[in-house]
């Protein structure tokens, strides 16, 4: 099976770098902590400080398999401003695995509503 790794990219306070095979998405994801200043334009938008936030693997069959945290897999969100990040989060891995993956989910594994970013 050929696995085929993809560029890191921004998702609003995230880092994302996605593979993916035939039947497979997998995601590592970031948390952006910090910022350095840009030279060129004197804004503070490059990313600095990150910290390991999920790993995921997202099948065709919308299977998905997560690892949050550092080591036992905790997870702290504070407020509801973080979880409704996380949950805005979730929902761009999974509609993003089934882009990568070139197929839509089976039948009745839509995201079932859309969350406002």
């Amino acid at each position: 099976m050929t696995i085929i790794d993809l560029p890191t990219y921004r998702f609003r306070e995230f880092l994302i770098t996605p593979s993916h095979a035939v039947a497979h998405a997998a995601f590592k994801v970031e948390a952006i902590l910090g910022y350095e200043e840009d030279e060129a334009t004197g804004e503070y938008t490059k990313p600095h400080e990150v910290e390991f936030y999920l790993e995921c693997l997202i099948k065709w069959d919308s299977c998905c398999h997560f690892t949050f945290g550092e080591g036992d897999g905790y997870l702290h969100l504070c407020g509801v401003y973080s979880l409704f990040d996380h949950a805005v989060l979730i929902q761009h891995l999974y509609e993003t695995a089934f882009e990568l993956m070139g197929e839509g989910p089976e039948d009745g594994q839509e995201w079932p509503c859309l969350i406002l970013a």
